[in-house]
């Protein structure tokens, strides 16, 4: 039996991270678009001598309806935002949510939706709701149980973040446990 530990990890981590080839490729395409108007230009330049002296004279400011300080701001503007969203794009750890865990003979990669309905479920059963009375959202750190009981029926917050926490455990998945359980019941 081969042990494919690397090969696991590469997949799982493939498999819960975002791509970045969507901002690449965005931004490429953006360069080859100014690098090819460019081109354009100065091609359109060297044919027509009138269009040179034009520019030349936009740049030095004379008889222009725009000011090439208001054009230069503008422009740095622009650039300015697309570097702060390209930094952006470089630093955030682009995580899908799901999570993962392998051993030396398989790899599971579980989203966090699926768990959660899990957990949602085992609460709902165990303590006798309706699945629509209970809602979990499962965070990378944390995880947020909301409770709403039927009326009249007391419901404790430790056993339901004992059974969420169980559940949990149970398919191998650990996360810190918040319960918030509501004030006013349903009638069932």
């Amino acid at each position: 039996m081969s042990d494919n530990t690397d090969v696991y990890t590469r997949v799982l981590r493939r498999e819960s991270h975002d791509s970045r080839t969507a901002p690449a490729v965005v931004t490429a395409a953006i360069l080859i678009l100014l690098l090819a108007g460019l081109l354009v230009l100065g091609i359109w330049t060297l044919v027509d001598a009138k269009l040179g002296d034009s520019i030349a004279g936009f740049l030095a400011g004379e008889n222009t309806t725009l000011d090439a300080v208001t054009l230069s701001l503008a422009a740095g503007i622009i650039l300015v935002l697309l570097a702060i969203v390209l930094i952006w794009l470089a630093i955030v750890p682009g995580r899908r949510d799901r999570r993962s865990r392998s051993t030396a003979r398989l790899a599971i990669l579980a989203d966090n939706g699926v768990l959660a309905d899990v957990v949602a479920d085992r609460i709902a059963e165990r303590c006798g709701l309706d699945r629509g009375n209970v809602s979990v959202l499962i965070g990378r750190s944390a995880s947020s149980v909301h409770v709403t009981p039927t009326s009249g029926v007391p419901l404790d917050s430790a056993v339901v973040a004992d059974i969420a926490t169980g559940t949990l455990a149970a398919v191998g998945f650990e996360s810190n446990v918040r319960v918030r359980i509501a004030d006013r019941g349903v009638v069932s």
